[in-house]
């Protein structure tokens, strides 16, 4: 089965069981220029290939690695991993000094790949997996087959193109011999790489995401005038979504190169690439952290936005140069960094709705403050009591209670003098609210 600079070849075995004779499945893997670039996660189509002797093992200046979830760590197989074979339904990560097609030998996988449990430790890797696709051809991501259970349902592939890692929704293809990572939420899970998700894709590395419009979904992309790097960051609302890690459709960050731009969003203490949210009907303020990997201009495109409904406002505050910008005017912002930047250098204001349907009863909710206290008035009783977060300038958590349903209710909050941001959470909405605290 052939690979070239074009793409992969690709092969479905639709007789059940059935593997074949001994095959040849090509990968090729263009070489590293430097230290920073030429990366690429790989997959074996064949079971238990020895690495000695076959077009894999790394030579001097080539590198093969493991990832190690519960230590947090990549395990280089030339410091001795201790084991000499590539395993279906593992990724590795690989870089070689001269481009070359390589060649796996073995027979075929033709049947469903059940995994369980994969390793989940929250100290160390968070649950994340790197995997690998078994088959000869291309899969479809996260159909109903994939049978997940705690596994995110977002996973992310290697883009050595922007020297970050793409998320992949369901649906999203994951070529041939290619690794991907997923994350676990627990000890508990498991998941099955079903043969009906085979499709195929002659892509041999990550080339461009599967184009989806969807309501109410900003899709964030930045580069630099530096080298070809960039960073991709989607943003949404669903009234199915929560501001924690919604595992169906959320994705953490999962940081790239070092000289590669990055971009996540911040929520309920915790990063995303792709991160989807309760509709918003007053206003909603949401960080947008970005990590410059060299100094240079740099521009951020925002796509989508015409996807929100006509009455709402978006608007992107450059904190550094106390700037706001209206997305509904301009979508592609320029502006300089440098790598000892603040990270926390952006703010997303959405204003208005972004849905039609009736609003929660923290819709007439009115957040102010005096002195040091801080008031949440009610034009009706609520149902049930809601969180109340207090936040300072750089992000920080200082306060962090419930309150039973009250029209009228009341807190002291013991901090220095200065601006803070209120946010009630109710059932289905969120509230936010800037206040003065002296």
């Amino acid at each position: 089965i052939k690979s070239d600079a074009t793409g992969n070849g690709s092969v479905i075995i639709t007789t059940v069981g059935s593997n074949g004779d001994y095959v040849t499945v090509e990968r090729y893997i263009p070489a590293y220029s430097g230290s920073d670039d030429g990366w690429h996660t790989i997959a074996s189509p064949v079971d238990n290939m020895t690495i000695t002797g076959s077009d894999f093992f790394p030579g001097a200046n080539d590198d093969l690695y493991k990832w190690d979830e519960p230590n947090n760590i990549w395990e280089n197989y030339k410091a001795g991993w201790g084991d000499d074979n590539l395993y279906a339904t593992e990724g590795y990560l690989v870089a070689y000094e001269t481009s070359a097609t390589k060649n796996f030998y073995g027979l075929l996988t033709n049947w469903d790949w059940d995994l369980f449990p994969l390793s989940y430790t929250p100290t160390e890797g968070n649950g994340w997996n790197l995997l690998g696709n078994p088959f000869p051809s291309a899969i479809e991501w996260g159909t109903a087959d994939w049978a997940l259970t705690n596994v995110g349902g977002v996973a992310q592939i290697w883009n050595d193109a922007g020297g970050n890692y793409i998320s992949r929704n369901a649906g999203d293809i994951i070529p041939s011999t290619n690794g991907f990572f997923v994350q676990v939420s627990s000890a508990t899970n498991s998941m099955t790489i079903p043969t009906s998700a085979r499709v195929h894709n002659t892509t041999n590395n990550y080339k461009s995401s599967r184009v989806e419009e969807m309501d109410e979904t900003l899709l964030l992309t930045i580069t630099n005038e530096e080298n070809t790097y960039y960073d991709v960051n989607r943003i949404g609302f669903r009234n199915d979504a929560t501001e924690e890690w919604d595992i169906a459709f959320d994705a953490h960050k999962m940081f790239g190169s070092s000289t590669a731009p990055q971009l996540w969003t911040v929520s309920n203490d915790e990063i995303f690439s792709q991160n989807y949210l309760p509709y918003v009907y007053e206003s909603y303020q949401l960080p947008l952290n970005f990590r410059a990997g060299v100094n240079s201009t740099y521009h951020l495109n925002f796509e989508g936005v015409e996807s929100f409904f006509p009455n709402s406002e978006i608007h992107l505050e450059d904190v550094l140069l106390d700037k706001i910008i209206d997305l509904r005017e301009q979508q592609l912002y320029d502006f300089m960094a440098s790598t000892d930047d603040s990270e926390d250098r952006f703010i997303l204001h959405f204003y208005g709705v972004t849905t039609t349907g009736d609003k929660p009863e923290l819709n007439d909710t009115r957040i102010f403050s005096q002195h040091n206290t801080i008031y949440i008035q009610s034009g009706q009783m609520p149902k049930d009591a809601y969180r109340i977060e207090v936040f300072n300038v750089m992000g920080q958590t200082v306060y962090a209670e419930r309150m039973e349903p009250t029209t009228l209710g009341s807190f002291t909050l013991n901090e220095k003098t200065g601006v803070y941001v209120v946010r009630v959470y109710g059932d289905k909405q969120t509230i936010v609210q800037k206040v003065m605290i002296k």
